[in-house]
Order: C-alpha cells, then sequence, then structure tokens
C-alpha cells in the first residue's frame, strides 16, 4: 500500500497530526483527494433512501422465502407510497428528535413528482421515510437503518399484506 503524504507550503513532508492548508488551519483530509462534503438537501436524501428501503424490501423478500413469481407484487406493497407513508405514522413516536427533523425536512418537501397511486399527503410522508432512511445510510448508520426497518415491516396488518385475499409470510 503507498501512503500518501501531506506537505506544507514550502514543499516539506508533515505528518498527518500536523498537516494544515494554505491558510495555517488543520486539514480535515490529509490524503490529498478533496473532502467528501455529503449531500443535505431532502430530495438528495430520498432518492438515496428510495433506493436503500426498496433494496432493504426486497432483501427481505428472498430471505422470507417469497416465490420468485410474488416478488414484485410483494415489494410495492411495501414502497407504495401509501404503505411507506403508513410507516411513516408508525415509526415517527419511537425515532429521535433528529430523525424526526429529518422526516419533517423530507416531507415538507414540494417536489414536482407525484405519486399516480396515492394522495399529495401520503406521497410527501412517503418521502420524509425515503428522506430518513438516505440520511441515515449516508451517515454509515447500519444499524439504526436496520432497526427503522425492523419497526416499518413488523406487525404489518393482514390487509396490508394481502395479496389475491390470502395472508402473506415473510416480511
Amino acid at each position: 500500500m503507498i501512503k500518501q503524504c501531506e506537505h506544507d507550503a514550502n514543499g516539506n513532508e508533515v505528518s498527518d497530526n500536523e498537516a494544515t492548508d494554505v491558510s495555517g488551519n488543520e486539514a480535515n483530509n490529509v490524503s490529498g483527494t478533496a473532502p467528501v462534503v455529503l449531500p443535505t438537501s431532502p430530495l438528495d436524501l430520498s432518492f438515496l433512501g428510495d433506493a436503500v428501503f426498496e433494496l432493504l424490501v426486497r432483501d427481505n423478500l428472498l430471505r422470507s422465502g417469497t416465490p420468485s413469481r410474488e416478488l414484485f407484487n410483494r415489494a410495492k406493497g411495501f414502497v407504495s407510497a401509501k404503505a411507506q407513508a403508513d410507516m411513516y405514522h408508525k415509526i415517527f413516536p419511537h425515532l429521535s428528535q433528529e430523525e424526526q427533523a429529518i422526516m419533517k425536512r423530507g416531507r415538507n418537501l414540494h417536489t414536482v413528482s407525484r405519486s399516480k397511486s396515492a394522495n399529495v399527503t401520503a406521497y410527501r410522508h412517503a418521502t420524509g421515510l425515503e428522506t430518513l432512511f438516505g440520511f441515515l445510510h449516508l451517515h454509515g448508520e447500519t444499524n439504526r437503518v436496520t432497526e427503522i426497518f425492523a419497526m416499518c415491516i413488523s406487525n404489518k396488518l393482514q390487509g396490508d399484506t394481502q395479496n389475491e385475499g390470502e395472508t402473506q409470510n415473510g416480511l
């Protein structure tokens, strides 16, 4: 492995704990690459959170032994705006104040996109849920993502997971 070294303004090599930028401030990134800036826009976070949530649903469906022919329809029951809005309300009281604030920021986001099968209120609540998943994923809070996802899918009402009148197992 090649170690990249930081150099001061005079070209002298400095150790990680001595690195400073040209203004004399400590450098946060001594590898020579640009610092990573995490997105804070609720729109960006919900974009990522949508993918994180969908992946969790698909992973859990496969692990639960859901037959291949049922995967798509079962997944739709969990990733629809209506289902996610219900989950938003279910988990909200169990979240920290910071997590609640993140969900509210996502919920209050005004986008031009609209759900074909849900009203505006449900769509906004679903966006709030996705914003939280995106934020937690981006900040490496894998365990918290798993905990919140478990809250979302636990004790689903039979009506939420029925397909053609049969209660679904898994998830």
